[in-house]
């Protein structure tokens, strides 16, 4: 599998399948590019599919983030596979992070290469302002970002540990206790705390080898969602690329109607709205997901 050297010298991970029109497939948070697989098999006879994994996660798990701003870093080595593979009339998937990660490349450098963008259940804006309710959990925000500050203090102050694995058992413990207080308002299992505390109790060895311990990794991440300052909705009105907008109209994490008003910014763009979904279309109605990348990929 190809290994592209990034601007920085640093290694990242892009699974490559398929043959015929390139499509570079951005994933979320915590995905690996494996995880596309059963999606993009279909297609893999008339699409070669581009599946990068983030710095942090799968095989690109040790490679440094570039910038202290996570989408900076994520859209940097995006432009640089892009790059090295030489991609210059390919379509873009972009799902959760993907999508931010999507509509910050946009922003600051245009879709001059992309032909067409599958935009998967995230909202134009993750923050919340006077004018702007939809972001990360809508009303919920300022008690999720004092939750992120929280854990961001956790990890500035133990940051020579390098690793979570290293940390004072007290802090680890503290910061798992803190994560976990994420479940409820990101509507995620009851059982999150106490897994963190699990997973952050194994050996060593082991917990340095999950995704997202590395502590420079996880003040960037954190820093980002914290602060969710990155507004794109003003540059959707730049872009004239055709747009497909995918919304789970369950999404507790992001408001429906924020993610559909995208059509309202961009000036070619259509919704797709996932009933029965909320935050993972692509695995809650997954024949329907096949049915619509089908349909996206082939321009219909």
């Amino acid at each position: 599998m190809p290994i592209v050297r990034a601007g920085d010298g640093q290694s990242i991970y892009v699974r490559v399948v398929g043959q015929g029109t390139p499509v570079v497939m951005l994933a979320g948070l915590g995905m690996t590019s494996m995880e596309w697989l059963p999606y993009v098999a279909p297609f893999t006879r008339r699409f070669r599919f581009f599946m990068p994994d983030y710095r942090g996660f799968g095989r690109s798990m040790h490679a440094p983030m570039r910038s202290a701003d996570l989408f900076d870093s994520h859209v940097a080595d995006v432009r640089d596979i892009v790059e090295h593979f030489g991609l210059r009339d390919h379509l873009l998937v972009g799902y959760s992070l993907g999508g931010s990660t999507s509509l910050h490349l946009q922003r600051d450098h245009g879709f001059g290469n992309v032909r067409r963008y599958l935009h998967i259940d995230q909202s134009p804006f993750v923050g919340t302002a006077p004018d702007w309710r939809f972001g990360l959990v809508g009303d919920r925000q300022p008690d999720v970002a004092a939750i992120l500050r929280r854990a961001l203090a956790i990890v500035d102050a133990n940051l020579a540990s390098s690793n979570v694995s290293r940390m004072p058992a007290d802090a680890r413990r503290e910061l798992a206790s803190t994560l976990g207080e994420l479940a409820k308002p990101l509507s995620l299992a009851a059982a999150v705390t106490p897994t963190l505390r699990t997973l952050f109790a194994l050996p060593s060895r082991i917990t340095q080898s999950l995704p997202l311990t590395s502590l420079p990794h996880l003040r960037v991440v954190l820093s980002a969602y914290a602060r969710a300052e990155h507004d794109y909705r003003e540059s959707l009105r730049r872009c004239d690329t055709p747009i497909t907008v995918l919304v789970g109209m369950r999404s507790g994490l992001y408001d429906p109607r924020g993610q559909a008003a995208i059509a309202d910014y961009a000036t070619n763009a259509r919704v797709l709205r996932f009933e029965r979904s909320g935050h993972l279309p692509i695995m809650q109605e997954p024949r329907r997901f096949v049915r619509e990348l089908g349909a996206f990929l082939d321009g219909n």
